[in-house]
């Protein structure tokens, strides 16, 4: 009899801390295994969801070498439209529902690390309309993120932002405070998130698979991931790069090109074919941050013919270039590049005359190149970069210089060659005129 009476202590404990929860409008990030739709723990029917509210996990893949300071102070915005409310068909659009027509919340990034997926809570999407609701009952909604130049006040979207195209189906079930009539309002009290697919475009409790549930709440213990509510943008822009060749040194020969090889690593495969396109030009060209090549200044004449192209299939993840020979004050110019993508430079030849020396620009934090200590001086027949680069949202620029300081001069002067052949016959006659008198003396004693 104890244990029946510790069982039904506990069982209306539960009940009231439940409704304390509903009364108080108090949130809890993490799912509930199992709310009971009637809220006092008597019935089977049970909903998988948040208590009071839900909160969606906003996540951003900035990749390595990107300039971060352009993507602070951007609000992520996303709104949850009401579809249907259960029990009441065709009655959405009635002025009954203004107040929970629309609901919406942000979020917004308070620093960022490139080479990483970020992530950040948003608020609490129902937080603003708990007691609105004019009746209890089951809301539906559909959930999507809204870029900027969608908004209600269109602003302006991030250059390179691939903003999300998820689409989630929220149910919101909502309770009268006091049961026995409707005159103290009523309280959201559970909220069950399903994931819209293609096959899956009107979900039930029975969906299971597209229920957003306890079985993916994190994904990492920090940051934040809230119960696999997640919207995820990817940031990318194409970048730039220039490879140059310099000749110095008083014994150089300023006619010669230098065979050079570059390689490059996609920060992920391919989703769709494109080409990086690249030439070989003048390192006195001006080379806009945007691929723009121009010969004679920036906004005069434009280098529109003489690219060449590197193809990449969808799915593809490396590329080069064929061994290019370089010329003194030559460069090759890349362009459309994704940022984040991996280069290597190396120059090939047989000429161990020349000293090599490489130096790199423009990467203020790149990951690829931390210190002096990556770049590779050598005498011999080649240079080559000890570590791949990261192209970086910025001027990425790799310069190999070829010097040749001295020449061994090897042989004689001609000029001087018949006095030298006549001391030589003098030292030899001499020499022989010498031994043959020893040799006589030596046979007359």
């Amino acid at each position: 009899m104890a244990r029946v009476r510790q069982k039904v202590a506990s069982t209306a404990l539960a009940a009231v801390v439940a409704l304390a929860l509903s009364l108080t409008g108090m949130a809890s990030t993490a799912f509930a295994e199992e709310i009971p739709k009637n809220g006092d723990g008597s019935g089977s029917e049970t909903v998988q969801g948040t208590l009071a509210g839900a909160w969606i996990s906003k996540h951003l893949d900035v990749p390595a070498g990107a300039d971060t300071t352009k993507l602070l102070g951007e609000e992520y915005q996303f709104v949850a439209t009401l579809t249907d409310v259960a029990d009441h068909s065709g009655a959405v659009s009635t002025d009954t529902y203004n107040d929970v027509r629309t609901l919406s919340t942000t979020a917004q990034f308070s620093s960022l690390t490139a080479g990483e997926v970020n992530k950040v809570l948003s608020g609490n999407i129902t937080g603003g309309v708990t007691n609105s609701y004019p009746h209890a009952g089951e809301y539906i909604y559909e959930v999507v993120e809204v870029k900027p130049s969608d908004q209600a006040s269109p602003g302006t979207d991030t250059e390179g932002m691939a903003y999300s195209e998820q689409k989630y189906q929220m149910r919101v079930w909502v309770k009268n405070v006091n049961a026995s009539g409707n005159p103290a309002g009523t309280v959201v009290y559970a909220v069950t998130v399903f994931e819209l697919t293609d096959a899956i475009s009107n979900p039930n409790a029975d969906n299971d698979d597209a229920k957003v549930s306890a079985d993916n709440v994190l994904e990492d213990a920090a940051p934040k991931v809230a119960n696999g509510f997640t919207f995820k943008n990817e940031y990318t822009v194409p970048v730039t790069l220039k490879t140059a060749n310099v000749i110095t040194g008083d014994w150089a020969d300023f006619t010669l090109k230098f065979p050079f090889d570059v390689s490059f690593t996609l920060p992920k495969a391919a989703e769709g074919a494109f080409d990086v396109e690249y030439i070989v030009a003048p390192n006195n060209y001006v080379f806009d941050e945007d691929g723009t090549l121009w010969s004679d200044g920036s906004g005069g004449t434009e280098v529109t013919s003489g690219w060449s192209k590197i193809p990449f299939a969808a799915g593809a993840t490396e590329g080069s270039i064929p061994s290019t020979p370089i010329g003194h004050n030559e460069t090759i110019y890349f362009r459309n590049l994704p940022l984040g993508t991996t280069y290597k430079v190396s120059e090939t030849d047989s000429l161990t005359q020349y000293t090599k020396a490489s130096d790199i620009s423009g990467v203020t934090g790149n990951p690829g190149a931390a210190s002096v200590s990556v770049y590779e001086v050598s005498t011999g027949s080649d240079v080559t970069y000890k570590d791949e680069f990261v192209a970086a949202d910025s001027d990425n620029m790799v310069t190999i210089t070829n010097e040749r300081t001295n020449i061994s001069i090897t042989g004689v002067v001609l000029d001087n060659m018949p006095l030298i052949l006549i001391g030589l016959a003098a030292c030899i006659g001499i020499g022989f005129y010498f031994v043959s008198r020893a040799r006589r003396q030596a046979e007359e004693d």
